[in-house]
């Protein structure tokens, strides 16, 4: 099987043989593969943090990790299943959070009117691209989230279900997870074991068909309890990392 992974020696932060940026630390602190060599460091995961010594030559070194940690911030779309109008106020620090502005936000709702929903939103400054759902179905079907997800972007796709308190900091969390302590996250099992703060890479979702059944009736979430993979975290292994 090829496997993608990361030669340091024409890294810009590679010098000494080290990172200047500790991020090869941070890879065998994951358990991953490092082989050292007399001028360089194997990897067997891809450093988003790799950059090449022409990268942008306006950036010292000393100022540089700011601007990695913005270029490598995770991107995707919030799908928030709308129930009551005066729910929007609990997503709203979420996506009008400047790091979260790589995400769209995909409104789902079923009997609400779209321009009582607009109105509220012209309340506040929002920059994201936000995509309304218009549902012929009963709200509480597990389709809904299929019938959202075919406008989710590249990503992560972090479902909601507005009657429920939301953890304004969710985004972050998995940031942390995937870029600061390099954990492979594809998904992130739901609170509630529904769909509340289900989170998951968008192909993963793709490859499991969301909640279109196979040979059986079994929604996503049933899926995943059946899916072999240690890339599945819960909140409670995600929230430790996000503290430690």
């Amino acid at each position: 099987m090829v496997r993608l992974g990361t030669d340091c020696s024409e890294c810009r932060f590679y010098k000494n043989n080290e990172c200047i940026h500790g991020m090869i630390d941070k890879f065998k602190n994951n358990g991953d593969n490092v082989i050292e060599t007399e001028s360089s460091h194997i990897i067997d995961r891809v450093c988003v943090y790799r950059r090449t010594p022409d990268w942008r030559p306006d950036v010292s070194d000393a100022h540089s990790l700011p601007i990695l940690k913005e270029e490598t911030y995770i991107r995707g779309s919030i799908i928030l299943v709308l129930k009551k109008i005066s729910d929007l106020n609990k997503v709203i620090p979420v996506i009008t959070d400047r790091r979260n502005s790589n995400f769209s936000l995909i409104i789902a709702y079923e009997n609400l009117k779209h321009k009582d929903i607009q109105v509220e939103l012209d309340k506040y400054d929002i920059k994201n691209k936000i995509v309304f759902v218009k549902l012929f179905m009963d709200i509480n079907e597990p389709a809904v989230l299929d019938e959202a997800f075919k406008w989710a972007k590249n990503g992560f796709v972090f479902f909601i279900d507005s009657e429920l308190p939301i953890d304004e900091n969710m985004i972050d969390k998995i940031n942390h997870a995937v870029n600061e302590k390099m954990h492979r996250v594809m998904c992130v099992k739901s609170l509630t074991g529904e769909y509340h703060q289900l989170v998951c890479f968008s192909i993963m979702y793709a490859h499991l068909k969301g909640n279109k059944f196979t040979d059986s009736s079994v929604r996503f979430v049933d899926k995943l309890e059946a899916f072999p993979n240690s890339n599945v975290y819960t909140w409670d292994e995600i929230n430790y990392a996000y503290t430690n």
